[in-house]
């Protein structure tokens, strides 16, 4: 098994790897870089998230068209409530990181960060591409 040097807000560098990042690992360090310079809002968490919540409310849109023409109305509106729940839920999840943040970025090792990035061949003003 592998041993893992040092671990940046779930960012696990492995040694093994000779500190690799893998494609997640580049997506979250280049926020960490946005972050560091532009703060996170929650209307700018919102922005990233569209096109996954685009997609999950198709998909659900899809299951409750099909539920109501099955005379289903119920589980239909189930479906609906879950929806709703999701989105609830990330947005209040979204609240939760943007008010920790200031914590997060004063306990980050952010010298380890920008040698991850610059092994990465990332760069503080190079973080502002879009994930």
């Amino acid at each position: 098994m592998a041993r893992t040097d040092a671990t940046i807000g779930g960012l696990g560098v492995d040694s093994a790897r000779g500190e690799t990042l893998m494609p997640g690992e580049q997506k979250l360090l280049a926020q960490y870089l946005r972050y560091r310079t532009a703060p996170p809002t929650v209307a700018s968490i919102v922005r990233r998230s569209l096109r996954g919540w685009a997609i999950i409310v198709g998909i659900f849109a899809v299951a409750i068209v099909v539920e109501y023409a099955v005379r289903l109305p119920l589980v239909a509106a189930l479906l609906a409530g879950v929806l709703v729940g999701r989105i609830v839920r990330d947005l209040t999840s979204y609240r939760q990181f943007v008010r920790q943040w200031p914590l997060t970025s004063r306990v980050l090792d952010w010298d380890k960060i920008d040698r991850l990035a610059a092994r990465a061949g990332m760069s503080p003003d190079r973080s502002s591409t879009s994930n």
